[in-house]
């Protein structure tokens, strides 16, 4: 491989901080040791920044055009790519990639290996499109490209493009002769929350399709439901609310917190519970706290306790439950003289009383539930916290 150092003279600051990383990847080969020196930053006024970056930018074209690329040497500026990237150096990556890509001297499986970098570098400097773009076509190009195909899947969940994220996750099973029942669920369900204020017919189409492609899909009852309470079809409401119950017992809560924000009168308030939730004594401990808070805002304390200490008996260390059932009895024996002991406790644990949620894929823990684990991205991969 010539040395590219001579192709550097005169080529400013950035082209040199190129140079003397491709040379310390030859040189550091067998160590896979990386490094880069990079170039001081001038201030300029906004006049004078365009055309530093307009001249950089053609040196930097020239500079990568001129690169003696061979079939052996196409692994090391694969490298330099990927290196480019991490450092951020995201603009001359992707002329990188895509000289490789029109390089005559490599093979198809080279150009390839560029086109999906190229893709990759995209994404990392913001332009979703392209991206997409780039991995569509690659895919195009080679449909049995995995990789690309799980890449533009992410996109196009990133995107909210919930239509096109089912037509991409359905081309990738096809590639790993696998099926995604439980993802494609939650696209549709996503598709039908885009579509319930515009177009409840066709969300409701979504949401039961949903369903039928994944009866655990707990959103999409939720969100059905939801849809037929605004249209005050609140029978059909129900019935599907009571499908979601069975289906998933311990986020049973986020239907009674629905139930709440209902203008109902206790008698109402109860039936809907009993149709819903015919054994609320089989309830997992976050619906029954959830419901011991609507009896505790009727001042209703006795059901409420009663609730409560029955979740206590199956989550023992459930704080939550523990700091509401405090609040009672402190309201309750106020002038007894433990009332300012058993207030300080309480005001102790206050912080940890929240409903939690943590993904049991990577851990990440948040007060907020998401179908898709925020950090590793995983679907159905969040339990909700009782200890």
């Amino acid at each position: 491989m010539d040395p590219p150092s001579a192709a550097l003279t005169g080529a400013g600051l950035l082209l040199l901080g190129i140079g003397i990383a491709l040379a310390q990847l030859v040189r550091t080969r067998r160590r896979r040791g990386i490094s880069f020196k990079k170039a001081g930053a001038a201030v300029f006024l906004p006049q004078d920044m365009i055309l530093k970056a307009k001249e950089q930018n053609e040196r930097l074209r020239e500079f990568i055009d001129g690169l003696r690329i061979t079939q052996a040497s196409a692994e090391y500026y694969h490298d330099l790519g990927d290196s480019l990237r991490q450092k951020g150096e995201l603009e001359s990556a992707i002329l990188l990639r895509q000289h490789m890509m029109d390089h005559p001297a490599l093979s198809e499986e080279e150009k390839k290996k560029a086109w999906f970098a190229l893709g990759l570098d995209y994404r990392q400097s913001g332009m979703l499109n392209k991206a997409a773009e780039t991995f569509g076509a690659l895919l195009q190009a080679d449909p049995n490209h995995a990789d690309a195909g799980r890449n533009l899947v992410y996109l196009y969940e990133e995107l909210q493009e919930w239509d096109q994220a089912i037509l991409a996750r359905k081309r990738v099973d096809k590639i790993l002769n696998k099926s995604s029942p439980a993802i494609l669920a939650h696209y549709q369900t996503e598709l039908g929350k885009k579509l319930a204020a515009g177009n409840p017919v066709l969300a409701e189409q979504n949401f039961g399709q949903a369903i039928k492609t994944h009866r655990q899909c707990l959103d999409a009852y939720l969100h059905l439901g939801d849809l037929y309470l605004d249209s005050r079809m609140t029978g059909k409401a129900f019935e599907i609310w009571s499908l979601a119950a069975a289906v998933a017992p311990a986020y049973a809560h986020l239907i009674i917190s629905r139930l709440r924000r209902i203008a109902f009168n206790d008698r109402a308030m109860e039936e809907a519970v009993a149709k819903i939730f015919p054994a609320v004594n089989d309830l997992h401990p976050l619906p029954l706290l959830e419901l011991s808070k609507w009896y505790l805002s009727r001042e209703k304390d006795y059901k409420a306790m009663t609730l409560l200490n029955l979740a206590l008996e199956k989550a023992p260390g459930f704080l939550a439950a523990h700091d509401l059932r405090g609040q009672i009895l402190v309201k309750q024996n106020h002038n007894t003289p433990l009332y300012g002991d058993y207030q300080k406790l309480l005001n102790q644990i206050k912080d940890k009383t929240s409903t939690g949620y943590r993904c049991r894929h990577c851990g990440f823990t948040s007060y907020s539930l998401s179908w898709q684990c925020p950090r590793c991205r995983h679907w159905d991969s969040i339990d909700a916290l009782t200890a």
